[in-house]
């Protein structure tokens, strides 16, 4: 009674104006106080209405066309307070317009049927849970399977049921073949391995979909139809268009037979998992490695950058080719001094020097080397960004004549990678650049940048600790040069000292030999010569001391009496003190002991 005043008006709208069902039903809920949601069920089902956002929907909506445009009508939803009921994916019901089979005006009709009656007992159709693989059982349920050799769905053998039921059900990424043209079918879990190939791989035969692998694969699937023998391939590399361009993507997968009662093979059952991130992970972490260890037992920068080079080229894959270049703050110069092998001596791209003027008032004219960016890398930029800098068309820059590593196609997009020190004296100053090709068959995602990031501060900290390293040796060595300096001028004025010392001690000499000579000017020569004799040991001693630094003097020890060179030593003074009026007293041990000296 509630429906029947709307019914009339539904029919006229939804056949003049089909925009016109949503605002119905939601006029419906509206006038509808006694449990609407299940009524809302049966409306919806019988006269396939959209509901508006905000309501409850059933779980599988059809797909209305007509033959001058295709609409598809998708809705946000919320989840069923009935458990058999469920949200449709409007992302997948959007996206599978493309596939031909699934813009048919009406899907399969045996499941039509089981829908509209089961729906409005609270039964699904087909045992699958919605939340499940919603995405891939909404392209099931509305795919046109009578329009392949397969058949409709109710015809199939209880077998290939059964493995569309277990792929669907399960979480874990499969994918079934089935019939001898190799119908594909998989679940939500196997989307991400599709790539740009959903939704339009699902239903279609499997040679159309991977025609590069066909060569590869297609043998697998005969042996196993042939045989019954299930396969097993580990970390299988593959190389096949998915994301718009040639990718390299390494998976683990079995194909199993799937047979009926009269052990006949229906098809091919193959659980996937997608291993190219943990592969690539590996022989990255695996480059890492070997990186630190070559790093750690050089000690100068051309060393430092000598066996990074060395160890790039064992990975041509993710690093194609790769130039280091250091960069000389005092003449503003980045300068070569590593690259790969692939890499020709005065390649355009490669640049033996090139001159980097931070400043926009300096001259940007460079000696013939370049500038900056003028030769096609933004060194400029990295500089004054401190971050990596992609550049995404190398054929534009220097045509095609940088290599790919491992691939026959060349490179496409290189990096200017900042090597920033880590030292506390030039903390985030830039040491210089790592320039490399990416790889052309993986995009540069975070796991690369994040790997790239790893290179740059293994270098950044080898580079540093080499400086730090060469700034104490050089701080050595001008320490030694400066003892050696000091050596010699030691020698030199010992020699000096001693040649006028020994002039006037001959005279003074004389002169106390002299017997007129009067006994006050005698004492007074007599303090000069004593004076003159022990200043001319001093010099000889200094000049000792020299050439015992420099290591041509080996010391000699001797017996000396202490008491009476300590009496000697002190009467040097005893002049000047007597003068002043101070009275001088030398105290020494009664006993005289001789030490070694």
């Amino acid at each position: 009674q509630l429906m029947r005043p709307l019914h009339a008006r539904l029919e006229e709208d939804t056949r003049t104006r089909p925009w016109c069902k949503t605002q119905a039903c939601k006029q419906l809920i509206e006038l509808v106080h006694h449990d609407p949601m299940q009524l809302l069920y049966a409306f919806s089902a019988i006269y396939d209405i959209e509901v508006p956002h905000g309501y409850t929907i059933p779980l599988f909506q059809k797909v209305e066309a007509d033959n001058s445009k295709e609409t598809t009508q998708s809705s946000d939803s919320i989840s069923s307070t009935a458990p058999e009921l469920a949200s449709s994916s409007s992302t997948s019901s959007s996206s599978s317009l493309s596939h031909p089979a699934l813009v048919a005006p009406t899907p399969d009709a045996s499941l039509v049927d089981l829908r509209e009656e089961d729906l409005l007992r609270g039964k699904h159709p087909l045992p699958f849970h919605p939340d499940t693989n919603p995405i891939a059982v909404d392209l099931f349920l509305r795919f046109d399977w009578s329009k392949t050799r397969l058949g409709p769905f109710h015809t199939w053998p209880h077998c290939m049921q059964t493995a569309v039921h277990v792929a669907l059900s399960s979480h874990f990424p499969v994918v079934v073949f089935l019939g001898e043209e190799l119908y594909v079918v998989y679940n939500d879990g196997y989307i991400p391995s599709l790539g740009q190939r959903h939704p339009i791989a699902f239903g279609c035969i499997a040679k159309s979909i991977w025609p590069e692998l066909w060569g590869f694969i297609g043998p697998m699937f005969a042996s196993v139809g042939a045989t019954g023998k299930a396969t097993w391939s580990e970390d299988q590399v593959l190389f096949f268009t998915r994301n718009g361009f040639l990718e390299e993507a390494y998976q683990t997968w079995s194909y199993g037979v799937i047979k009926d009662e009269n052990s006949i093979v229906k098809g091919l059952f193959a659980p996937v998992i997608e291993t190219t991130e943990r592969v690539l992970g590996f022989r990255r972490t695996k480059l890492l490695r070997e990186l630190g260890s070559r790093m750690s037992s050089a000690l100068d920068i051309q060393s430092i950058c000598s066996q990074a080079i060395e160890v790039f080229q064992g990975l041509p894959s993710d690093i194609p080719f790769a130039m280091v270049y250091f960069y000389d703050a005092s003449r503003h110069t980045l300068t070569l001094q590593a690259k790969t092998s692939n890499i020709s001596l005065g390649h355009v791209a490669a640049p033996e020097k090139v001159v980097v003027y931070l400043d926009e008032n300096d001259d940007e004219g460079g000696s013939g080397s370049g500038s900056g960016s003028s030769m096609g890398w933004p060194f400029k930029e990295v500089f004054e960004s401190c971050s990596i800098m992609t550049v995404p068309s190398l054929s534009s820059l220097f045509g095609d004549a940088l290599p790919g590593g491992s691939w026959p196609e060349s490179a496409s997009m290189g990096l200017v990678v900042p090597i920033a020190s880590t030292s506390t004296i030039q903390e985030n100053a830039l040491l210089g650049v790592l320039v490399m090709g990416v790889n052309t068959r993986r995009a540069f995602d975070e796991e690369y940048n994040g790997f790239v990031e790893l290179v740059a501060r293994l270098l950044s900290n080898s580079l540093s600790s080499a400086i730090t390293l060469q700034s104490e040796r050089s701080r050595a060595d001008a320490l030694t040069e400066l003892d050696r300096a000091k050596t010699t001028f030691f020698n030199n004025i010992s020699h000096e000292f001693r040649t006028p010392l020994t002039l006037m001690l001959s005279p003074l000499q004389d002169m106390l030999t002299m017997k007129n000579l009067q006994k006050d000017v005698k004492g007074q020569v007599d303090l000069i010569y004593r004076n003159a004799q022990r200043l001319l040991k001093l010099v000889n001693s200094l000049l000792d001391f020299a050439r015992i630094e420099a290591g041509r003097m080996q010391a000699s020890f001797r017996p000396t009496d202490l008491a009476s060179f300590t009496a000697d030593l002190a009467s040097m003074f005893r002049a000047a003190l007597e003068k002043v009026g101070l009275v001088f007293t030398v105290i020494l041990p009664e006993e005289h002991k001789d030490v070694y000296a």
